[in-house]
């Protein structure tokens, strides 16, 4: 599968399309941007390829704001640009990875007590009196 997208300018307007294994392009339709300025398209671009590619909609949203800054966020906004499997596959993997460290690290967190503080410090700890040097 790939994805490619071309920019609108003054004699067309932007077309995003999606094209699977046989080279059969099927047109996006949506209100899609891409670049660094904050649009509210590009979320909706990342989502509508997640969505098209692992055809998972619920999966397409749990993954999409991750997916949106490693690919949609990087693009120029003026130019044209294509995505293919191995590069979603290769962010979807990355993404994976960081899941399961995040995972692994709130899994041990889960599993220590918390602290115990006071007004005074940390509960149990010897408070050293201050001395008054007036």
């Amino acid at each position: 599968m790939k994805f490619v997208g071309i920019p609108a300018t003054a004699s067309h307007p932007q077309v995003i399309t999606a094209f699977d294994d046989q080279g059969r392009g099927t047109v996006l339709k949506g209100d899609f941007a891409w670049g660094k300025p904050p649009k509210s398209g590009c979320g909706n671009l990342a989502k509508a390829i997640l969505t098209t590619y692992l055809g998972n909609p619920a999966e397409a949203v749990r993954l999409h704001t991750r997916f949106l800054w490693r690919t949609v966020k990087t693009w120029p906004e003026e130019k044209g640009w294509t995505l293919t499997s191995e590069d979603i596959e290769a962010v979807l993997a990355d993404i994976r990875e960081g899941d399961k460290l995040v995972s692994g690290i709130q899994s041990r967190v889960s599993m220590e007590p918390a602290p115990a503080v006071t007004e005074a410090g940390r509960a149990g700890e010897r408070i050293s009196p201050v001395e008054n040097k007036g």
